[in-house]
């Protein structure tokens, strides 16, 4: 019989982006038998297009959430509650009655899956900031996403009530499907936005066509903004581009074009937590180049398994692309390491390892 309860909080997809579909990793994940895991679901949207928008329905149904919560947390009388929490101030705010209901019932651990919190608080009023101190009194302790990230939350809690539990996931293992060819395709997997640096990307491949590289680029995902959008495929279409925006893709559809790409590109230029596209593009087995944001530089350790780059330096992706199109046995030694860290370190049995750890310390205090 399993000794304590745990109750996550979390959002289900659609849409689908990085906590959504951890929350969702997370629950088809086998737990240890000590724990009776509960779950939460508190996601009221479907599409990115009323993400952080406030409306007299949103309100509604988030009133609505707020008492299916309490009613759920005294039906269940979980042990202990973890709730993540936004980092933008309409989101923080409606996190934060989540915790004020959840301090009355059992500890409450905060979860940051982003890496712009600091720099959040400093753009934020006075009155805010006590608002996020008052808050955070009410939890026990903060987990990030990776050791380079416990720094966020120093000036909030003692440094043994800050845990890393870095994201891990069960990805299949399948024969990539590579053609003879000689042409190095690359994968760019991410949201459509400046921020995760799509821009660069597509710029780094001006620089390829210009150095007459024999490749291909795969962008999948899904736009954010219509001038983006317009920017991007102007550049592919008046520079003869050999790109192909694919729109988003999930599941099977995702995995096999990662198996059938030789290199992932991910340079975002804005705070990252650490992104599950990353852990996709090591158990694929890729060499990965991307900017050192959030954890990203626990994943991709430069020279080893890829590289990492400057943010908004589209001259120096295209350098180490096409140093990787010349030289194969590199990338082929970078894409092994990948894999090998994959293993290591990102498996879904490691996070809940970890997530374990951090449980059992934090009730061993009660």
């Amino acid at each position: 019989m399993p000794d304590k309860k745990i109750l996550i909080v979390g959002k289900n997809p659609p849409p689908y982006f990085g906590t959504t579909v951890w929350f969702q990793s997370l629950q088809n994940t086998l737990w240890p038998s000590e724990f009776e895991m509960l779950w939460f679901n508190n996601n009221i949207h479907s599409s990115f297009s009323t993400l952080g928008k406030l409306g007299f329905k949103s309100i509604i149904n988030n009133i609505r959430l707020y008492n299916a919560f309490r009613t759920f947390i005294k039906k269940n009388k979980p042990d202990l509650i973890l709730i993540p929490m936004s980092q933008a101030t309409l989101g923080f705010i409606k996190d934060s009655i989540f915790i004020k209901i959840a301090k009355k019932n059992a500890p409450t651990l905060l979860m940051l899956h982003g890496a712009n919190w600091i720099n959040w608080l400093k753009k934020s009023s006075l009155t805010l900031n006590n608002y996020v101190r008052s808050t955070l009194k009410d939890t026990i302790g903060a987990i990030v996403l990776g050791e380079n990230l416990k720094y966020l939350f120093e000036e909030f809690y003692k440094k043994d009530l800050i845990f890393s539990v870095p994201n891990g996931l069960d990805v299949d293992f399948i024969t990539k499907n590579k053609s003879a060819s000689d042409k190095m395709v690359i994968t760019y997997l991410g949201n459509l936005q400046p921020s995760k640096g799509i821009k660069s990307v597509i710029e780094a491949a001006c620089k390829l066509q210009e150095a007459n590289i024999n490749y291909h680029l795969k962008v999948i995902g899904q736009w954010r903004d219509e001038e983006t959008k317009e920017y991007c495929e102007s550049l592919v279409k008046s520079n003869s581009l050999s790109v192909k925006f694919y729109g988003p893709l999930y599941d099977a559809a995702k995995l096999e074009e990662l198996y059938s790409s030789d290199i992932f590109l991910f340079p975002p230029n804005m705070p990252e937590g650490h992104p599950i596209v990353l852990i996709e593009a090591m158990a694929a087995g890729l060499p990965i180049i991307a900017t050192n944001q959030g954890a990203i530089s626990e994943s991709v350790t430069n020279g080893e398994n890829g590289y990492i780059v400057e943010s908004n330096n589209p001259v120096q992706i295209a350098e180490k692309l096409i140093y990787l199109y010349e030289n194969p046995l590199v990338r082929k030694q970078m894409g092994f390491k990948s894999q090998e860290k994959y293993i290591e370190a990102f498996t879904s049995a490691k996070m809940i390892q970890n997530f374990s750890k951090v449980f059992n310390q934090i009730l061993q205090k009660k």
